[in-house]
């Protein structure tokens, strides 16, 4: 198939010839273009083209010799010192041609989280403070899931630190997970009376009741709570405040003072590693006493089935579990008949995400947090750099018979004429 730019110039060629001959001045009707100057011998022509133009007509400049280069609308642009180009890209959109969407064009960071593209396809969102996750969409309540029930909201940044969650109860409601229900309701006005004077300033915490004992006081507990002032969970450790493991550094997480026999209560520790980061736990021992057992789990809130290690029976071989990611959970539940105690161990393990993984034809692995992403090959795209793009010399027929298209490989654009030895660029015509 002939060429558009061939027809075209042989149909202003026949235009101007016959021009010429009704003329008899091959110039006379100004032929060449954009400022070229026209040259005859009175028979035939030829254009001496300004800076930066081809053609047998200097109808071409380097932003249309190939055809428009620029591609997803962008905007070709070239420089009349050096005749080079240069495409502007819409938004969305780079590359030296405007090949490429720019993935942060979405905005895909959450809660303020900053977009930085690592290459063709992927991006890394840096987070604002007490926010993780690819996309800045995990909090630490969010990575406990909602363990403040029906009765309360989870929040976090507790005492001004950001992996601190616990729950803010409704209006009637204590406890660490807002499983307990009080009392609400006033007494009549004509019965109310003035508390004793060892009880004015409200010494019981988490709605504990104070009663004069001589000159001091005792404080009636709502459970789980416990404490001269009901200041103590009586789980033990404290499972409000959530556990930072340790790259490389074993720690403990045990209890002996767990619930005797408190029908439904349940205690629930959370571990959590560094982001890109995994959690192995040993756990040691287990004890369970009661007529009517307890359980112990070591879980893991984002694997397709969450519970690393289950037991209703004392245990005291030693098993070693990890976690998928960064958070780990471990819950010690009792009944009415039931109490116990653990212990484990537990520390922070970093994986390199790209160990195996493999990115295709030249790629490089970066990690992102625990997520592998290749950074690929001009010429290549994909997550694993396994899609070849168009050859930028596909369908340019400009070179002729003299000639090949070529083009950067280290760019994979900017097509070029390379010419048999004896023609010149640009069209070695």
């Amino acid at each position: 198939m002939v060429s558009f730019h061939v027809v075209a110039l042989l149909s202003a060629y026949l235009l101007i010839s016959c021009s010429l001959l009704a003329s008899g001045d091959p110039c006379s009707n100004m032929p060449c273009q954009n400022g070229a100057t026209c040259r005859t011998d009175n028979v035939t022509f030829s254009c001496k083209c300004a800076t930066c133009f081809f053609g047998s007509f200097c109808e071409y400049n380097p932003c249309t010799e190939f055809g428009e280069p620029c591609e997803n609308e962008g905007t070709c642009q070239y420089d009349s010192q050096t005749c080079t180009t240069t495409c502007h890209c819409k938004n969305g959109t780079f590359g030296i041609l405007c090949e490429e969407h720019d993935p942060c064009a979405s905005q895909p960071c959450r809660n303020g989280g900053t977009c930085n593209r690592l290459n063709d396809n992927s991006f890394h969102c840096q987070c604002p403070q007490c926010y993780n996750g690819q996309f800045c969409d995990r909090d630490p309540c969010a990575d406990v899931g909602d363990f403040c029930g029906d009765h309360g909201h989870c929040i976090f940044n507790v005492s001004g630190v950001c992996q601190n969650s616990a729950c803010e109860c409704d209006h009637g409601w204590a406890g660490n997970n807002c499983q307990n229900q009080i009392s609400t309701t006033a007494p009549p006005a004509t019965t109310r009376t003035t508390p004793p004077i060892q009880c004015l300033s409200d010494p019981c915490q988490h709605g504990g009741t104070c009663t004069a004992a001589g000159s001091s006081y005792t404080c009636q507990c709502l459970t789980p709570y416990i404490g001269k002032n009901c200041e103590s969970a009586i789980c033990d450790p404290d499972p409000t405040k959530i556990l930072n493991a340790v790259d490389g550094t074993w720690q403990t997480l045990s209890t002996t003072r767990y619930p005797l026999y408190i029908s439904g209560l349940n205690c629930h520790w959370r571990i959590r590693a560094p982001i890109g980061h995994t959690i192995e736990i040993v756990v040691s021992s287990v004890t369970l006493v009661g007529s009517h057992n307890g359980n112990f789990e070591v879980g893991d809130p984002f694997a397709d089935n969450p519970s690393l290690f289950s037991t209703h029976e004392t245990s005291r071989t030693a098993i070693n579990v990890t976690t998928s990611e960064n958070l780990a959970t471990v819950l010690f539940e009792t009944h009415e008949g039931s109490s116990g105690n653990f212990f484990l161990q537990y520390q922070s393990v970093y994986t390199d995400p790209c160990d195996n993984y493999i990115c295709n034809n030249g790629g490089t692995c970066h990690g992102n947090g625990n997520i592998p992403e290749c950074q690929c090959h001009p010429c290549y795209s994909g997550f694993t750099c396994d899609i070849q793009k168009p050859n930028p010399c596909a369908g340019v027929t400009a070179c002729g018979a003299h000639g090949h298209c070529e083009y950067n490989n280290a760019t994979c654009s900017n097509p070029f004429c390379n010419c048999d030895a004896g023609y010149s660029q640009p069209f070695c015509t």
